[in-house]
């Protein structure tokens, strides 16, 4: 199964206000079968550390079929309000994954 990953935010730089701050989450099924991508038992790494509360937050929300079942040439796109984890000012890497996907490392900035 060849699943390609990847994340965004809307801006690299993001003012000091992250309350409804999101980050997107994409997933393309590039294989010749469904495959399931298991978004349930993915990590979100920031700066190299998974948010203790990560599995509660990414075990919930709408869910349609494509969530289990990712046929050939499709995708599956979601957001979540993650502007929590990023109320500090500073420069942060955030990463997803699990044994299926794995996205390129996306690097942004919170100014004061």
């Amino acid at each position: 199964t060849k699943l390609w990953a990847g994340i965004s935010v809307q801006t690299p730089i993001i003012g000091r206000n992250t309350e409804h701050f999101q980050v997107s989450f994409g997933v393309v099924n590039d294989g010749l079968s469904t495959a399931n991508p298991n978004v349930e038992a993915s990590h979100l790494l920031i700066n190299g550390v998974e948010p203790k509360d990560w599995p509660m937050v990414i075990g919930n929300g709408l869910r349609n079929e494509l969530f289990q079942q990712l046929p050939p040439g499709r995708s599956l796109l979601f957001s979540y309000d993650l502007g929590r984890y990023f109320q500090k000012p500073g420069v942060y890497t955030v990463r997803w994954e699990n044994e299926n996907l794995k996205s390129a490392e996306l690097t942004f900035r919170v100014v004061p």
